[in-house]
């Protein structure tokens, strides 16, 4: 049997049955090509009758009757067949782009009743640093001591699904530090402007800010400790 032949008794099997048929419109990539049947009606040319001659009238044909073997591989075709995109070529779907994080930590200490939070810049926080923020705190409190507490880490996972954008780490520090501030600790104070930009202009609620320059600028160059202590002075406890 010819594969015309064949191709026409599986369309046939497969109407009967009540089950569309898909034709792949090109051939897929990596596919092996598709084995297309363009199947022609057209009506038997007959001769002219002589006068008197009775019509030759076609003999009928019996129905088809689906062997199980054939007609299950009918079945198994159509079911693997999948009705084509509309679009000419389907759209892949792009993974998601990797987001740019920024690493940083922000040391966080207490004395005298307030925060105080410096960027690290990638280097651990020094003991003249500690030692610098527990004079300014005893300014402001005289007797005051200071506790280092966990510095905050960015990012907190690794989970690319979820945001890691400034924002979320701005907010996410400003829950970290309202968690830190209790009736004898409400106010902040941030040193140096990198410190600032890490809160985003967020800051918890009700509580003071106070900005000063960076510890390690402090350090650095003695005058700008005048300019802290003017700052301080006004929340100084007497």
């Amino acid at each position: 049997m010819t594969l015309a032949a064949n191709e026409i008794r599986r369309r046939t099997y497969l109407q009967a049955l009540g089950i569309d048929q898909y034709v792949s419109r090109r051939n897929l990539p990596g596919a092996a090509p598709t084995r297309r049947l363009i199947i022609q009606s057209a009506q038997p040319k007959t001769a002219p009758l002589a006068s008197g001659a009775a019509p030759i009238v076609p003999a009928t044909e019996p129905p088809l009757q689906a062997p199980s073997g054939m007609l299950r591989e009918a079945l198994n075709q159509t079911r693997d067949a999948k009705p084509e995109s509309s679009s000419p070529m389907a759209a892949e779907t792009a993974p998601p782009a990797e987001q740019t994080v920024e690493q940083f930590s922000v040391a966080v200490l207490r004395s005298g009743g307030w925060l105080w939070l410096q960027d690290l810049a990638g280097l651990p926080l020094a003991r003249e640093q500690v030692q610098l923020v527990a004079a300014m705190g005893k300014a402001l409190a005289p007797g005051a001591s200071v506790e280092t507490l966990p510095q905050f880490d960015w990012p907190m996972h690794q989970n690319q699904q979820l945001d890691l954008g400034t924002e979320a780490a701005a907010m996410t520090l400003n829950t970290f530090l309202a968690r830190h501030l209790t009736d004898t600790c409400q106010g902040l104070v941030l040193l140096g402007e990198q410190t600032v930009s890490r809160l985003g202009g967020l800051a918890p609620e009700s509580a003071r800010c106070l900005i000063l320059p960076a510890t390690r600028d402090l350090l650095a160059t003695p005058g700008l400790k005048q300019q802290a202590w003017r700052l301080l002075k006004p929340h100084a406890q007497h």
